[in-house]
């Protein structure tokens, strides 16, 4: 029997031998008392007719290209997912390793359960310009807490795209900041330059990439990105330099 990551994305999944395993995979393992699994539990080929079937209907109404299975996040548990065809999967992808407690984790289900919380979220506030009243507080409790020695400040952004992107921003402002070396007023230059992308308002900086790099699929990070074609087809990018990885051979 053999086993692969399906298309890259770390799901593991059985992929031949069907046949012969399906009697000893066909009933779910017993759970444990929190409700995980023990182990994989293969019933169909993935993706299943029930997936299938929903990407079929998908596809009316949105892309659906990177689409692999559709998921059972309510029968979830830990770090195995079930998809809709009840396949019960040993999951290394876990949603980009955003959950990395795993599925339906008890204690992040009660922190959402909680009335601040539901709150918060009902409300989407706009973080940079109406943060709630307890966001200061829960800054210092949560990141700030196990920030690395010597660092004292936090940006919070929505995905790793999002904060690559506003690296490479705060990079660009700290460096023409340092460069000027004096606060700009609103007859100069740069402010005339600027909302037409040109110099010294638009300047012309640049970050160097490596080839082989993934970074993220905004217009920046994706100008910084060289991991596969289809990532970057037909769409414009910066005209940044790029450098071989220096791939280590022992």
């Amino acid at each position: 029997m053999s086993v692969r990551l399906a298309a890259g994305r770390g799901l593991l999944f059985q992929r031949r031998a069907f046949s012969s395993i399906n009697s000893a995979l066909s009933v779910d393992r017993p759970s444990s008392v929190d409700g995980s699994y023990e182990g994989p539990a293969v019933k169909t080929p993935v993706p299943g007719p029930k997936s299938k079937d929903l990407t079929k209907q998908m596809g009316e109404v949105m892309e659906t290209g990177t689409v692999h299975f559709f998921v059972d996040y309510n029968r979830s548990h830990g770090n195995y997912v079930v998809d809709a065809d009840s396949n019960v999967i040993l999951d290394l992808y876990t949603q980009i390793a955003s959950i990395p407690l795993g599925y339906n984790h008890p204690s992040v289900k009660n922190v959402f359960s909680k009335e601040s919380s539901l709150v918060t979220l009902a409300s989407r506030p706009a973080l940079g310009i109406n943060p709630p009243a307890d966001y200061v507080r829960l800054l210092k409790d949560s990141l700030i807490s196990v920030a690395p020695s010597g660092m004292n400040e936090v940006t919070t952004m929505m995905c790793g795209a999002c904060a690559v992107e506003n690296a490479y921003k705060s990079a660009f402002i700290w460096y023409m900041t340092k460069q000027r070396g004096e606060p700009l007023t609103p007859d100069s230059e740069e402010f005339k330059t600027a909302l037409y992308n040109q110099p010294p308002g638009s300047p012309k900086l640049s970050v160097l990439s490596f080839l082989g790099a993934f970074h993220g699929r905004t217009l920046a990070c994706l100008s910084t990105t060289h991991a596969k074609v289809i990532h970057k087809l037909d769409i414009p990018a910066f005209d940044w330099p790029i450098a071989p990885f220096p791939v280590l051979k022992y």
